[in-house]
Parts: structure tokens; C-alpha cells; sequence
């Protein structure tokens, strides 16, 4: 608790006291050790090296005289009294009675420790490379390396640091957390680098600058843990620029950025956190920049009409999946709505002429048909839907031989668990990764479940594929028509 509020003679004065009333010489010395220590490892270097300089008063034994020693002589050299530190190290290797402590590495890595502070390099180097086959079994070693790796770490030269950070983290020892840390870091920075050389050049389509701006992404990320705040920003902005703005990931790009600059330049990340709450509302990036910016639920715009453009332009950026999860999204939230017709014919446009999957077609056009019979979206596609189901069973289906056209209500979602498609089951999502011609029926959320009716026989089409890759209700054109 005395260290914790930085109060240090309160944390060293129990063991004056115990020291002061001890009669036992060997004892003393191993309290006068242990608060000398203590005051090392806290960095109070001067009174630490004060403190174990008193040892030799007392009676010591081997092992606490050598550790006097040899912490006094790390001591020293933290306070640039390099030859005095030297000497001690001289003493101890010509005492055989510390023969064992210096085989453990005890003062080899001392000495690196010596000849690092002072820049002697060649000695360094070459007692690195006679030692290099003890350093895995020595604390001290690896404790050297490590330290000779922040050495570098600290002057920015990532290529010479990751090496001694992976042979400071071949085993368990008091840096064996920091070097592992330090090294995967470093490594997935050379990673990513890597990456983006073999990315270099313009890109064509949007799936590859997405994977360019995820790896650049990572990288500023890196650079972020690594303590490199403009490094960490420059590929925060790479990222923001390279990606698509369909790419939802784009948010926690922004929102990344914007928690960067918070402290520095305030303006710039409340500009950044209303990009992402503007351009990705739904996304829990958008919903945590609401939260920071201070905007209530009623800032968010969740209609109907902002579904429907969302998915428009999902499905203009070929992210059929996405759209198809906008669309169905809308029917579901607002069935009421003068969007829901257009909505199920868009599903079905998509599966229809971008997916190329019919019976999944047929399934959104009949729900437009049965459900919304007098919309224009309706009577576009009722001959054909008509058509194909007679085609399919023979005779038209009973709610269609009933249905009144001049009737302007909505009529009923059919039941859960049936399709009111004779023969086809309720489609489900497609995968991302399946071509257009291999994606399976799909069923969004709120559409019915599955049902055991059989899909038709191989090869049958059972609505027709239009001659043009989009064709409107009225006259050509290469989108689906416009809001009625």
C-alpha cells in the first residue's frame, strides 16, 4: 500500500525496524538484502545500491553476499558508474566460491548488460555469440536479450528487435509476457507489410479492396498497440479510403480513427463518429457513435423507405445477400407500407435475374400476387406467376382462381410452415461464397419455414427468364422500375 501511494520510506521501514532489533548477523543480512531489493525494483537505484553496500557489515552467507553484490553492480550501472560496477563483476568471477551462480548466467548477463549501456557493441556481439548456445537456460540471458531488444524497439529498427524478442520468449522467465507481446506484434506488422506489397496496384472489383483494407486496417491496429499514434492513424485512413462504402467493416474503420483522435483533435473525431452514424445507423459501430455524439433513438431513421433504399443499393453493389436481408427485413417491420410491394418484387428480381434461382423467384412473386393483388408490382408479374404455377400442378391454385384484382386491401400472410407456391420451398440465404448459378433458395427473417413439399423435377424452369438481363414492367431499361 506505502509503494502504491509512493510513500517509500513508509514501505522500508518495517524492515529498518526488524533489522535494528535483530541480534542474528545472518539474519540481518537477509533483511538488509531484501529491502535493498526492494528499493532496486522500484527504481530507487541510488539507495538501493546504498542499502546493499551495508550487507557486508553483517554475516552473510554465499548466496546473499553474491546477490549484494551483483545487485549493487546492476545498480551502478543505472546510475552511470560504469567502472565501479565493472570491478565488482571482476570480483565475483575470480571467486570460486560463486562458481555455480556464474555458470547459471548470472554475470554473462551483467556484463551484456554493461557493454549495452556503454555501447561497447563489439564485446557485446561477440559475447552474444559465445553465450548463444546458454541463453535458453538462463534467466539472466534472457532477461540481457530482452533488454537489448527494447534497446532497438526504442530507436524504431522493428527487424533487429523482433529478433531478440523471440529468444527472449523461448521459455518462462520474469520477460517472458513482455517479449512474447512485443514479438507478435512485431510479427503481425511484418505480416500485414508483407501482404500489402503483394496488394500494391489498383484493384478491380470491391471484394478486393475490402480484403486491402482490412489487412491495411490490422496493421494500424498494430501500430496502435505498439505505442505509434501517427503510424496507427496514417493506416486507419488507408483503410477508410480503400474501402468500399458497402463495406459495413468501413464503420469500425471510422469509429477506430475517431477514438484516436479524441484526445487531440476533438472536432475531427465528432466528425468521424456522425460519418458512422450517418452512413451505418444499423451497425453496432452506428449505434455506439449515436451513444458518443448524445443523439436520442428518435435520430435514427429506420423506415420503411430507407429499407428500401438500402437495399437497392446493396443490390447495385452485387451484395445480394445484404440486400435481400434489407428487403425482407421491410416486409416483415412494415408489411402496410406503400415500399412492401415493390420490396417482394425486388426479392424477386434478384433471385430471378442477378441469382438466376426461379423457383426462389416464383416464391417472392407469388407472395407479391397473393398479398398485394392490386399493386402495379402485382399486375406486372401476375400472367407469368399464373402461368407458371398451372405449368407446375396443372390447375391454378385455389387462392389464385379466387383472387379479385379490383380489390385494394392487403390480403393475409399464408400460414407459417407453408409455401404458397405449390412444389417449391421457402427459399433461405445464399451463401456468400457460391457463384449466382449455385446459390440455393433462400428464406429471410419472417418469411415462412421450410416446407416437405418436393422442389420440382431436374431441369424444369418454372418461371420464365426474361429475354433482357433487367427488364421493367412497362418498357426496357437496366433497373427494376421506378417507385410508383
Amino acid at each position: 500500500m506505502a509503494i502504491e501511494q509512493g510513500n517509500f520510506d513508509k514501505a522500508v521501514r518495517p524492515y529498518r525496524q526488524a533489522i535494528a532489533q535483530c541480534p542474528d548477523g545472518a539474519q540481518r543480512a537477509i533483511w538488509q538484502v531484501d529491502m535493498g531489493l526492494l528499493l532496486y525494483r522500484i527504481g530507487r537505484f541510488d539507495a538501493a545500491e546504498r542499502e546493499l553496500a551495508i550487507v557486508e557489515r553483517y554475516s552473510p552467507d554465499n548466496l546473499r553476499l553474491f546477490e549484494c553484490r551483483y545487485y549493487r553492480a546492476l545498480a551502478l550501472m543505472r546510475l552511470g558508474r560504469f567502472a565501479e560496477a565493472e570491478e565488482i563483476l571482476d570480483e565475483l568471477e575470480s571467486e570460486r566460491r560463486f562458481d555455480g551462480y556464474i555458470k547459471e548466467g548470472y554475470l554473462t548477463g551483467a556484463r551484456m548488460e554493461l557493454y549495452r549501456l556503454t555501447q561497447r557493441t563489439r564485446e557485446l556481439d561477440s559475447l552474444e555469440r559465445a553465450t548463444s548456445q546458454q541463453t535458453a537456460m538462463s534467466d539472466a540471458l534472457l532477461v540481457a536479450h530482452f533488454e537489448r531488444g527494447l534497446e532497438y524497439f526504442r530507436a524504431k529498427d522493428y527487424d533487429k528487435a523482433i529478433k531478440y524478442f523471440a529468444t527472449a520468449r523461448v521459455r518462462r522467465s520474469p520477460v517472458f509476457d513482455g517479449a512474447k507481446r512485443l514479438f507478435d506484434l512485431l510479427n503481425i506488422r511484418q505480416q500485414k507489410l508483407q501482404q500489402l506489397a503483394m496488394m500494391s496496384g489498383p484493384f478491380s472489383t470491391d471484394s478486393a479492396r475490402r480484403v486491402r483494407a482490412y489487412v491495411a486496417f490490422e496493421l494500424g491496429r498494430a501500430h496502435q498497440e505498439l505505442g505509434n499514434r501517427d503510424s496507427a492513424a496514417k493506416w486507419y485512413r488507408v483503410a477508410i479510403e480503400g474501402a468500399p462504402r458497402s463495406d459495413t467493416l468501413r464503420a469500425q474503420y471510422l469509429y477506430t480513427l475517431a477514438r484516436l483522435e479524441e484526445a487531440s483533435q476533438p472536432e475531427l473525431a465528432d466528425s468521424l463518429l456522425m460519418t458512422v452514424f450517418e452512413e451505418y445507423p444499423f451497425t453496432e459501430y452506428g449505434r455506439e457513435a449515436k451513444q458518443q455524439l448524445g443523439f436520442t433513438d428518435y435520430a435514427i431513421r429506420d423506415t420503411a423507405a430507407d429499407l428500401l433504399s438500402s437495399g437497392e443499393h446493396l443490390r447495385r453493389a452485387h451484395e445480394y445477400r445484404l440486400a435481400l436481408q434489407q428487403l425482407a427485413s421491410l416486409t416483415t417491420k412494415y408489411p402496410a407500407s406503400r415500399h412492401a410491394p415493390r420490396a417482394l418484387y425486388l426479392m424477386g428480381w434478384i433471385w430471378e435475374n442477378d441469382l438466376r434461382n426461379n423457383d426462389s423467384a416464383l416464391y417472392y412473386y407469388t407472395l407479391l400476387v397473393r398479398n398485394y393483388p392490386a399493386s402495379d408490382y402485382a399486375k406486372d408479374v401476375s400472367r407469368s406467376v399464373a402461368a407458371a404455377l398451372v405449368k407446375r400442378e396443372g390447375s391454378a391454385p385455389p387462392w389464385l382462381k379466387d383472387e379479385q384484382p379490383n380489390k385494394p386491401q392487403q390480403q393475409p400472410l399464408p400460414a407459417p410452415h407453408s409455401s404458397p407456391v405449390p412444389g417449391v420451398t421457402v427459399p433461405s440465404f445464399p451463401s456468400r461464397d457460391l457463384q449466382p448459378s449455385e446459390q440455393p433458395a433462400m428464406q429471410p427473417s419472417g418469411m415462412p419455414s421450410p416446407t416437405a413439399l418436393p422442389h420440382s423435377q431436374q431441369g424444369q424452369q418454372p418461371f420464365p427468364v426474361a429475354p433482357s438481363p433487367e427488364p421493367p414492367p412497362a418498357e426496357p431499361s437496366p433497373e427494376p422500375p421506378p417507385k410508383p
